[in-house]
């Protein structure tokens, strides 16, 4: 399949218009296979329009690069990008560097749901390997799109669905995995990520965790971050945002009074912290949610 990809060069297909009309909640609007060589070639995530939509891009060869909540890392082969839009995040191509890979650009609720759950779990950057039901799943989608083998807006709707609940089910492997790896924690950190999920109405703060592992802060947050991939600052951070979009999706709670029950003396931090996470509002979720 990659060498039919490869064998007719670069190009890109756009969904018919009239295809998009449809009341369709998973939709492929487009798809491409590229390769990039100009520096020009730089995308932000706000200056793409208003309209939510995702991306699925994955790096074949050479190397692109990421910037997502501050953090820039490079993109290379065997590496899916998924972003959702608008969103703060960028990426490019550095000078002398080239970047070939195929896309996938979609829409519709459960895009864009699975897309920000995924995230959330897995990051904008995943690797997939050969065997990968996602990554089979994506590059059938993308050359089924360019040869024109589908005939209808329900077939791409099935298959772009299809493709999301693959990446869920990553996601939900991911969690499953992470958990079972949590239960060989050393004791201390355990301690903290107990303390942290039954006090997140408080004014937690690494050092109130380092107290309660009974260590340092600098040996603390060392071991932690050595168990959790992250500093214990953001894993609390994201621990009190899991929390919210929870209470936004089952509840009808007031958001000031999530952002307190979340721990954040302040509801337009929250706010703030919310969107930089997500790429929407706490009330956006809240209506998204509702119109599912």
């Amino acid at each position: 399949m990659l060498s039919s990809l490869e064998s007719r060069g670069p190009r890109q297909k756009a969904i018919m218009p009239q295809w998009r009309k449809y009341p369709l909640h998973a939709l492929t609007f487009a798809a491409g296979y590229d390769i990039v060589t100009r520096s020009t070639y730089d995308f932000h995530g706000l200056k793409r329009g208003n309209a939510p939509w995702a991306l699925f891009q994955f790096t074949l060869e050479g190397q692109g690069m990421l910037t997502w909540q501050g953090r820039t890392e490079p993109m290379l082969p065997g590496q899916a990008m998924l972003l959702y839009l608008p969103h703060d995040h960028r990426y490019w191509l550095e000078p002398d560097q080239s970047w070939t890979f195929f896309y996938i650009c979609l829409q519709g609720s459960e895009i864009m749901r699975a897309w920000q759950q995924a995230i959330h779990t897995l990051g904008p950057r995943v690797a997939l390997n050969n065997r990968s039901p996602v990554r089979h799943a994506a590059m059938r989608l993308c050359q089924d799109v360019l040869d024109d083998r589908i005939d209808s807006p329900w077939e791409l709707s099935s298959r772009s669905y299809d493709l999301a609940m693959k990446l869920l089910a990553l996601a939900q492997q991911s969690e499953q995995s992470q958990q079972a790896g949590n239960r060989q924690r050393l004791p201390a950190v355990e301690r903290a990520i107990h303390y942290a999920r039954e006090h997140l109405k408080e004014e937690l703060d690494v050092d109130a965790l380092a107290r309660v592992a009974g260590l340092s802060r600098h040996h603390f947050s060392r071991l932690f971050a050595a168990s959790e991939g992250m500093g214990p600052g953001e894993y609390l951070a994201r621990l009190r945002l899991r929390q919210a979009v929870r209470l936004l999706q089952t509840t009808d709670m007031a958001i000031k009074n999530i952002a307190a029950d979340c721990g954040f003396s302040d509801a337009n931090y929250f706010s703030k912290a919310f969107r930089k996470a997500y790429g929407l509002s706490p009330q956006s979720l809240r209506s998204r949610a509702a119109d599912r």
